[in-house]
């Protein structure tokens, strides 16, 4: 489902269907692909719906979800270090910490990111240490730490799409 008009474009050495930044064209591909990737994870979202990554928090034992492999839409901060996209020669993998929390549970995951897709340096630098939203695919809920006030739930999932108001889902 590729549109044509990405045909003719240059691609990434890592994915040549990811057009790189080429300015001899009008509009530069990569900024029409970043808009169709957002257009098709609306329509994926349409389709199979979200669970709200909130909504969860309230559930009182998440091993009960069997809910692996579904999308869920999230909040929270990111901390980490994620590399330039011209960087993903020497780092081909950023990674950032997602956590999420209420006034009984905090919910974290550790997110890596392919560092070509990594839009631009400021969106790296925003990953590295910002509040987003987005939409994540749930793999498994890997441990859950009842021992201090709030519970820790730790999960593994693969994110999707990440953003900063405009991905707000709820």
């Amino acid at each position: 489902m590729h549109p044509e008009w990405f045909n003719d474009c240059k691609g990434h050495p890592f994915d040549p269907l990811y057009p790189i930044m080429d300015w001899s064209i009008k509009p530069p591909p990569k900024f029409v692909y970043d808009i169709w990737c957002q257009l098709m994870v609306r329509a994926i979202i349409i389709a199979r719906g979200t669970y709200d990554l909130f909504n969860l928090m309230r559930i009182e034992d998440p091993r009960l979800l069997q809910i692996s492999g579904r999308l869920v839409s999230f909040e929270g901060k990111l901390n980490g270090n994620v590399h330039f996209p011209d960087e993903w020669e020497e780092h081909p993998l950023s990674y950032t910490s997602f956590t999420s929390e209420n006034e009984n549970v905090i919910w974290e995951s550790e997110f890596s990111i392919k560092t070509q897709y990594i839009y631009s340096k400021t969106a790296s630098e925003s990953l590295g240490k910002n509040y987003a939203n987005g939409i994540f695919v749930l793999r498994s809920i890997d441990e859950i730490d009842k021992s201090d006030s709030k519970i820790k739930v730790k999960f593994s999932c693969t994110p999707i799409i990440i953003g900063y108001g405009a991905l707000k889902i709820s």
